[in-house]
């Protein structure tokens, strides 16, 4: 809840007839601003460029995550999960995979689970590396941002070098891990955790003493260990307020038991101990990776001669099923947490039928406890939903081998003459794969306005991608579809600004209209009708998006008009 702060002066004491503070002005700032991250809204009275109030807003940041999962299947929701937080995006799957493991009563292999620490405590660093380097230019050390983003660059490289992405790794998979660690890329981290203690005390020595940046964190934003467990704070905001919990240490997972390491608290609980927290956080998360990869040495050792690796290597690694992994059944429910560098996350999962989730609720680092949502309990004795996912391709043999360089093989779905148009496109880019979202703009264009499973693969094939990548982008941006479509698509925006303007009511005329349900087709098969997040024009709500054409300041009239004159007549 919103609360109004007044600052220095008494509402309305102000003299009308004074030339510089005679007229105060009223501001917003954000959410859409830099400093805000879409997600904050400041509503201030201005005296020239002094602040005399300030109300707060918050709430504006739901993107239905939970939903999408419920909708779009668990299998096919982790790719979602890198976006939950993109500071730290394999901590994201990381929860996400063990609350699932415990529902499918899967123990992943130890090898599995030390490389998940190693990828954990790196992405850990990296998202302190984003606190500090921020942080540190919001209250004047500029040169931190520069030091600090310097080594979340190497952190970047080494992520990408070890899953083939710098953000949004989508590493994890359901029972492990996508790929064994590559030698050289283990050198490489062994040599970055050789040298990132020193960088450590080197942003301390400017930092830690600094009288400017003592002074602007000293007795800031203070938070006793009394209001940080009532508003239930998870992370180093907890334990710079002075409580001992890490889930790492309370309840471990994924191996933690067997590390040595330390968990910094903080004593006064302002912004300075938060600071102090995560600077400690990073030298122990570094030191937790050093025992990670000797466990992984360890184990290489104890290696039989002659076998191969428990995990195969990335460069051997060809799943041909759009999600790259196996399918357990899940058949209990249950939920697990995972320590981020912001706080806990939380994935409670609950079993459906085959592809898709009863619920799933994922809690917020301020909101970690058990959330009293459930499913009926009868849905776990229902047979359908103990059945394995039919296979992906419509009864084609998915084992078939299919070349993966981009230079050739049997592209199926593709006729040579687009794919002849899409090697031009490609040329036209510094990488292969840049090319991608064009060409899936295309191929869907080319057949009748959606992207079937055997495109998905014929693409990975071509731009010599596993189909697990082209599925993660055909399905992460709404303006792909990937099942049948009618030959007009109605997108109705159904955000905060057109939901209060009568979205609700638009939507209801749509449907009658064209005669298509929510998220469903006509049965002349000339409309699709589905609603989206937002349109980006919240200033002209309610609107909708026919066939890439907006219409804002809807009615009920309005789009009788609209879709009449589409059909060919008025209704």
């Amino acid at each position: 809840m919103s609360e109004t702060l007044t600052l220095e002066y008494e509402r309305g004491a102000v003299d009308a007839d004074d030339p510089l503070h005679g007229e105060l002005m009223a501001l917003n700032v954000g959410p859409q601003h830099p400093a805000t991250h879409g997600v904050l809204r400041l509503k201030v009275v201005l005296d020239g460029e002094t602040m005399r109030e300030v109300e707060p807003v918050v709430g504006y940041l739901h993107r239905g995550k939970e939903k999408t999962c419920e909708t779009l299947g668990w299998r096919r929701f982790f790719v979602h999960t890198d976006r939950l937080d993109y500071v730290q995006p394999l901590l994201n799957n990381c929860a996400y995979a063990l609350a699932l493991e415990k529902l499918a009563g899967l123990r992943v292999p130890e090898r599995g689970q030390v490389i998940r620490v190693l990828l954990m405590e790196l992405s850990r660093i990296a998202a302190h590396l984003i606190y500090l380097g921020t942080t540190g230019i919001d209250l004047g050390a500029v040169t931190m941002f520069f030091f600090t983003f310097n080594e979340r660059e190497k952190l970047y490289e080494l992520l990408d070098a070890y899953t083939g992405h710098r953000m949004n790794n989508t590493y994890v998979r359901i029972g492990g891990v996508y790929a064994d660690v590559d030698e050289s890329v283990q050198a490489a981290i062994e040599a970055f955790l050789e040298q990132f203690p020193a960088k450590v005390d080197e942003f301390e020595k400017m930092l830690t003493g600094n009288r400017i940046w003592f002074d602007r964190n000293r007795d800031v934003g203070v938070l006793t260990r009394e209001q940080a467990l009532a508003w239930s704070l998870t992370g180093p905001n907890l334990r710079g307020c002075g409580v001992d919990h890490d889930l790492r240490k309370k309840e471990p997972y994924s191996g933690y038991e067997t590390y040595d390491f330390d968990v910094p608290v903080g004593t006064v609980g302002d912004c300075y101990d938060r600071y102090l927290v995560r600077v400690e956080e990073m030298r122990q998360s570094a030191r937790i990776c050093v025992q990670a990869l000797e466990k992984l040495e360890e184990d290489a050792r104890r290696r039989i001669p002659g076998r191969g690796p428990p995990l195969r290597p990335a460069a051997e690694v060809r799943s041909p099923r759009l999600d790259g992994g196996a399918h357990p059944s899940i058949q209990d429910r249950d939920g697990h947490v995972a320590a981020c560098g912001r706080g806990l996350r939380r994935g409670r999962v609950l079993q459906g039928r085959a592809r898709l989730l009863l619920r799933l609720r994922r809690h917020e680092p301020s909101d970690a406890l058990p959330h009293p949502r459930a499913g009926p309990d009868e849905r776990a004795g229902d047979p359908a939903a103990r059945e394995g996912p039919p296979p992906l391709g419509h009864g084609r043999d998915h084992r078939e081998p299919r070349l993966r360089d981009g230079r050739g093989g049997s592209l199926m779905a593709l006729a040579p003459e687009l794919v002849a148009e899409l090697e031009a496109m490609a040329k036209n880019y510094p990488q292969r794969r840049a090319a991608l979202i064009p060409a899936l703009h295309r191929c869907q264009e080319e057949h009748g306005g959606w992207i079937s499973p055997e495109i998905l693969e014929d693409l990975a094939a071509f731009f010599g991608l596993e189909p697990v990548e082209v599925f993660g982008v055909a399905s992460f941006y709404p303006m792909f579809h990937l099942g049948p479509v009618g030959k007009h698509i109605v997108s109705v925006c159904h955000n905060i600004s057109c939901d209060l303007r009568g979205a609700t009511e638009v939507l209801a005329e749509v449907c009658k209209v064209t005669g298509a349900p929510v998220h469903g087709t006509s049965p002349d098969g000339r409309f699709t009708v589905e609603t989206v997040e937002c349109q980006g024009a919240c200033a002209n709500a309610p609107m909708f998006d026919l066939d890439g054409t907006y219409h804002e300041d809807l009615d009920a009239g309005r789009v009788r008009e609209i879709l009449g004159q589409v059909r060919g007549r008025i209704a």
